[in-house]
């Protein structure tokens, strides 16, 4: 993912950066178990409601996941909405 970030010095909620995303790509399947190290970690939403958001991701399953956006309740989101670093 390569993008240009400009980000206003005023700006004191971080919360949620608006990035335009113009290009994305599958490389590969992999199984959810690979991802359970990625649980109580930061995620970033990047389609839905709450794109834009970096949330902790809570739970996986099979079409979706458990997040929180930081201080707000856990929802769940649909998985290829949810990124990782």
């Amino acid at each position: 993912l390569v993008s240009n970030i400009h980000l206003d010095s005023n700006i004191s909620d971080l919360s949620q950066i608006n990035v335009k995303i113009t290009f994305t790509m599958k490389l590969h399947n992999a199984s959810l178990d690979s991802f359970k190290k990625n649980i109580g970690q930061e995620v970033f939403v990047i389609g839905g409601d709450r794109k834009g958001y970096r949330a902790t991701l809570y739970s996986l399953a099979s079409e979706t996941c458990t997040v929180a956006v930081h201080g707000q309740q856990r929802v769940n989101v649909k998985l290829h909405d949810v990124v990782t670093r």
